[in-house]
């Protein structure tokens, strides 16, 4: 199968960024052990329920699983095979090996020498271990490559400068925007705090986690400004007529919960009276609102006010 441009393009940078080294003086670096461990091999697990015989499971996982172990590949302390072998087990078998015997056999670990993932000790390092690491992270490779890490962390990077943007945008209030920036600058010194920062010189052994923070804090930072920006554009509902907004329609149920017993539907532009405001907080198709209580019939009923606008 002819390869992307876009692959073809990373799997070489990687390929540059791991030169093969004939001497294997250390083993595979924590981070990295780990994610192959709560990660990858994970993923092998799945690969059974399309062939129930696991024949190669480790030929058969996420191109993005593929082209981290791809970047694996060139250091002498990460042994394949024995990933392919607990690759073909854990797809048996849906069942992993203990740690501390995967490390030791990939990974090039001595018996005395397995770190516990699951305990935290005194570091001067503010970076915690992360238990995953995500799949662009893990490709970057062994290798303190600086370049890529941060390439992995541009498209949350972006889509939270978009979000900012978009609630400034939205204030339209010079005090308003002002607070939102202090609130921005707050949140990038707590950041830095947790995770540290990650620049040329951070230490190859954690410039992985170090990532992996500043991602997970970059998602949730995202998500925060998105609801606030949703509750903006969608202020909360009162009692009275609202139009809904729904395509192609709004469901109308006998509780206020999507599991609720669906009674009837509203069109578009279809007209609702609501009886009871803010009945439970919800989210849904990305909005964030409330189940309403609304006229139904000759009875009542709930929708999901996420859907719903004054009437024009």
């Amino acid at each position: 199968m002819k390869q992307p441009h876009h692959s073809k393009k990373l799997l070489l940078m990687l390929s540059l960024a791991l030169p093969v080294i004939t001497n294997a003086a250390t083993p595979l670096p924590n981070d990295y052990c780990t994610w192959l461990y709560n990660q990858a091999l994970d993923t092998c697990k799945t690969v059974k329920s399309a062939d129930p015989s696991c024949a190669n499971p480790h030929n058969q996982l996420p191109s993005a699983i593929a082209q981290a172990l791809f970047a694996f590949s060139n250091h002498p302390s990460y042994v394949a095979a024995a990933f392919a072998n607990a690759c073909v087990d854990s797809c048996k078998n849906n069942q992993k090996p203990e740690y501390n015997t995967f490390a030791v056999a990939v990974c090039s670990y001595a018996p005395n020498e397995v770190t516990n993932t699951t305990t935290n000790t005194a570091s001067s390092t503010p970076t915690p271990l992360p238990i995953q690491l995500n799949a662009d992270i893990a490709a970057c490779g062994i290798e303190n490559n600086w370049d890529c890490l941060n390439n992995a962390l541009r498209p949350a990077k972006k889509q939270l400068n978009q979000t900012y943007q978009a609630l400034a945008a939205a204030y339209n209030d010079a005090t308003k925007n002002m607070q939102l920036d202090t609130e921005q600058r707050t949140w990038l010194d707590q950041r830095n705090l947790k995770c540290g920062k990650l620049e040329v010189t951070t230490p190859a052994n954690t410039a992985p986690a170090t990532t992996q923070c500043i991602l997970e804090a970059l998602e949730q930072r995202t998500q925060q400004l998105s609801q606030t920006l949703a509750t903006l554009k969608n202020p909360s509902i009162a009692t009275g007529w609202y139009q809904s907004t729904a395509k192609p329609v709004l469901v109308v149920r006998d509780k206020p919960d999507v599991a609720g017993k669906k009674i009837g539907t509203v069109p578009d532009r279809g007209k609702v009276h609501v009886l009871t405001a803010k009945v439970k907080a919800d989210s849904i198709s990305g909005l964030n609102g409330h189940w309403v209580k609304i006229e139904w019939l000759s009875g009542s009923g709930y929708v999901f006010d996420g859907f719903l606008k004054p009437l024009e």
